[in-house]
């Protein structure tokens, strides 16, 4: 919270289930309800620096047998200033230590969100907070299913499942197009695995309208929509004269997600997770996605297309929930050397880029 230029922290671990609530593992997490004073040049420092990998590190994407291991190094110099720093020392040394805590899904909130809280980074166990446990960070939207005591799971329709995938028709692009309708098949191919009927859309916002407008006209049950492509200026670039833009697709159609289902946004750039007032997931949760996932940084489209497939195997295929299917999705890509030639696993920094806003235990 904005306080005389500067901030005050206020922050919690809250319990996803009762499970949680009622262990002795959750107990620790009230010691820390004391707002904490922030200096407002330490969090522009921090997220300054942070900016500055990641603009590294899209240097290396053409060339990235240069990728260097100071990349990984600075990330985990930030992650030791976040785990040090801002009064937070007591609160992720007991997070990093719980082991009972691993095994249920937490969902941290923060008022200030512009600190990278997710790479927390441990010194002792040499793990990163992403990599330690399922997470989710939530911003305070309204209407957003992540904020009452209990997250509990949406229960199944049984009307008609639809996924609605959207990408950007553009011109001078054969490269990115070509790898966009590669991801385009390998999601068709595991949506009809699961019996979800498919809406491909392109070139139009106005088709896209129509397939939302259509199918909740019929009842239809919306579980995921899924964009790929490029995102400008915080829309969703659909043709080169045509950009959705969230906030006024919802003013214009009154657009609402009766079924929540999920989003992901799998462009580059999506968002910045700390930007609270310009932020393409906070549109989402507004008119009932139960969650989005979100790219915050420019990744190529191979790169993409591996990590969509994967996060839908677990997603779908072994029904996990969201927070656990990004978990795991993160962890293989970062491990397997030969999912995609461009990182090398040791070097790979993209399973930090993708993030979830809203509700930790949504499912399929």
């Amino acid at each position: 919270m904005p306080y005389k230029g500067d901030y005050l922290l206020t922050h919690f671990i809250k319990p996803t289930s009762r499970e949680v609530y009622q262990s002795n593992a959750f107990h620790w997490g009230r010691q820390e309800t004391t707002p904490i004073f922030i200096r407002n040049e330490k969090v522009l420092a921090l997220d300054y620096h942070f900016k500055n990998i990641l603009n590294e590190h899209l240097k290396y994407i053409q060339d990235p047998d240069q990728l260097s291991t100071a990349i990984l190094k600075e990330l985990k110099n930030v992650g030791k200033k976040i785990f040090q720093y801002f009064g937070l020392r007591f609160f992720f040394e007991n997070l990093f230590r719980n082991e009972q805590l691993k095994r249920f899904h937490l969902n941290i909130i923060v008022e200030n969100t512009m600190i990278p809280w997710y790479l927390a980074f441990d010194e002792v166990s040499d793990k990163f907070l992403c990599e330690t446990m399922p997470y989710s960070f939530s911003l305070r939207f309204e209407k957003s299913t992540a904020l009452g005591l209990f997250c509990e799971p949406y229960p199944p329709q049984k009307s008609e499942k639809v996924g609605i995938i959207l990408f950007g028709n553009w011109e001078n692009h054969e490269k990115h197009l070509t790898e966009v309708e590669n991801e385009v098949k390998e999601l068709k191919k595991i949506f009809a695995t699961a019996k979800l009927t498919t809406l491909e859309v392109d070139s139009s916002s106005e088709n896209f309208v129509s397939a939302v407008q259509n199918s909740t006209s019929e009842g239809k049950n919306i579980r995921i929509i899924h964009y790929c492509g490029h995102i400008e200026y915080n829309t969703l670039a659909i043709s080169p004269d045509d950009f959705l833009d969230p906030n006024y697709f919802e003013k214009a159609y009154g657009i609402s997600f009766d079924s929540n289902p999920i989003i992901f946004l799998n462009g580059c750039q999506s968002t910045d997770p700390w930007d609270a007032n310009n932020n393409l997931a906070k549109y989402f949760l507004k008119i009932g996605a139960a969650a989005c996932v979100v790219t915050h940084a420019k990744i190529p489209e191979k790169t993409a297309k591996h990590f969509a497939t994967w996060f839908y195997h677990y997603f779908i295929k072994e029904e996990l929930t969201i927070a656990e299917a990004l978990r795991k999705t993160r962890l293989i890509m970062a491990e397997d050397k030969k999912i995609n030639s461009h990182f090398r696993a040791e070097y790979d920094v993209t399973r930090y880029l993708y993030n979830l806003f809203g509700d930790p235990l949504a499912r399929f």
